[in-house]
This record gives C-alpha cells, sequence and structure tokens, in this order.
C-alpha cells in the first residue's frame, strides 16, 4: 500500500494542537510542558496552510514567551520545537512571519548570549540550534536580520556585541548565496567596531574577520581597516600589556 498524505490528518491535529496549545503549554508539570514546546514544532508540519497561519501570531510568542519561565538547563525541547516552526513558517508564510520577526529575533538574542557549557552536551546543543533560528531567518529575512544585528552590534554590553559577531561569524560561513550582494554592508557593520576595548568582543572580531576572509570580504571598502585592526592586536605594545595587568590587578584588591 501506498503512504498516506499528512493532509488526511488536519482535523485530527488540529483537534489535539488545540488541546495541547491551550492546556497542556501551560501545566504545571515542567515535563509536559516542555514536551508539548517541542511536540507543537513538528505538528506545524501537519496543519493546514489556512490552520498555520492562524495559529503562528499566537505559537511564535507562546513557545518564545518560555525561555523566561523555564530553567536554564530546560531549554533544549523549546529550542527544538522552535526551529521546526521557524522552518516552516519562513519557508511556507512569510507574509504572515515577517510582522513577528522581532519578537522572534528580540527574544532569541538574549538567549544566545548565554554561553553553552562544553561540558553539557544538552547546553551545546541548544546553543548550536538557537544559532540555527538565526541562520533560518537569514535565509528568508537576511537585510532584516543584518539591520537587527547592526543595531545589536552598538550595544553597550560587550556580552551583547559579541554574541552578535558570533551570530554574524555563523552567517558568513553558511548563506554565501543570500549575503553575496550584502557584503559590503557587512564590512560596514564590522568598522565601529575597531579599537574595541572588550577583550571578549575583540576576540569575536577576529573571528568574524578570518571568517570574512575566506569568503572574498575584505578586499571591499573597509576591509583594510579590518586586517589593520587584527595587525595591531597582534603587535600589542609591552607597556600597554603592562598596563592591562595593572589595572586589572586594582580591581581585585578591595577599597
Amino acid at each position: 500500500g501506498g503512504t498516506l498524505p499528512h493532509t488526511v490528518f488536519h482535523s485530527e491535529v488540529v483537534t489535539a494542537y488545540e488541546i495541547m496549545f491551550n492546556q497542556w503549554l501551560i501545566r504545571g508539570d515542567p515535563k509536559v510542558r516542555l514536551g508539548t514546546a517541542e511536540a507543537l514544532g513538528f505538528m506545524c508540519h501537519c496543519l493546514s496552510a489556512e490552520q498555520l497561519e492562524t495559529q503562528l501570531p499566537r505559537l511564535l510568542p507562546g513557545v518564545l514567551s518560555m525561555y523566561k519561565r523555564e530553567k536554564e538547563n530546560d531549554r533544549l525541547p523549546i529550542t527544538l520545537g522552535l526551529v521546526q516552526i521557524l522552518d516552516v513558517a519562513l519557508r511556507e508564510h512569510r507574509l504572515v512571519t515577517e510582522p513577528l520577526l522581532p519578537t522572534v529575533l528580540s527574544s532569541l538574542h538574549p538567549i544566545a548570549c548565554v554561553a553553552p557549557s562544553f561540558d553539557d552536551h544538552m547546553s551545546v546543543r541548544n546553543y548550536n540550534e538557537v544559532i540555527r533560528c538565526f541562520e533560518l531567518v537569514g535565509r528568508y529575512f537576511t537585510n532584516e536580520l543584518l539591520g537587527f544585528l547592526r543595531m545589536r552590534l552598538e550595544q553597550k554590553e560587550p556580552i551583547g556585541r559579541a554574541t552578535s559577531l558570533n551570530i554574524l561569524r555563523h552567517l558568513i560561513s553558511r548563506l554565501s548565496v543570500e549575503l553575496e550582494g550584502k557584503k559590503g554592508l557587512v564590512v560596514s557593520s564590522m568598522t565601529p567596531l575597531v579599537n574595541d576595548q572588550s577583550l571578549r568582543v575583540r576576540k569575536a572580531f577576529a573571528q568574524v574577520v578570518f571568517t570574512m576572509a575566506s569568503q572574498g570580504y575584505v578586499h571591499l571598502a573597509g576591509g583594510q581597516t579590518l586586517i589593520q585592526d587584527i595587525v595591531r592586536q597582534c603587535a600589542i605594545p609591552e607597556n600597554d600589556v603592562k598596563k592591562f595587568a595593572e589595572a586589572q590587578a586594582k580591581k581585585r584588591i578591595p577599597e
């Protein structure tokens, strides 16, 4: 016998979806909530186009809000569900998804700021899947994502700038086709970070420039400035190193 198309189950799936979204997603048991978040993502592939378009304005904010409610170590099921939701929403329902992008990006960026514990594979996988969400958005809304990251590169907190650089590095290595006509914009987004005082940001900056060099960015206008900054970082005067060490020592001395 042949395989039944998933469209056969639209009415049954939407009934189960309604119960899970309206009741199970807000239940007291964390295992039920987290399992529901992941399951809802996969169920999106089985809803009709009309059903999903109706649900997306509730579903995306509902799943994203779980990041604030659940423990940091329990976030992987939320992210796995979110990847599935974004996958189908961005591929097939871009008009409905576009107004939700600010909520998606502003909710995910703080999650990406949390560095994974490399001795915990669940933590590492969650981080990788969060970055994958940005990649999915970048495939269909490249300009919007670059504009968002450009603003975040101007954040006061170094962790916000460094995280935005890490996301940008991933996009440069994975979205070469989508970024082909936007390389100049990427370079101009990087130039304000030349001479950044944060070591965390400097490290992320250098990693992005190395990735850009292999993708043909640095020969564009402004690219030489980025290279010169890397060279300066490799040749920090010994006196500057000494001053930095002294400043760090003073911070450790109690008043």
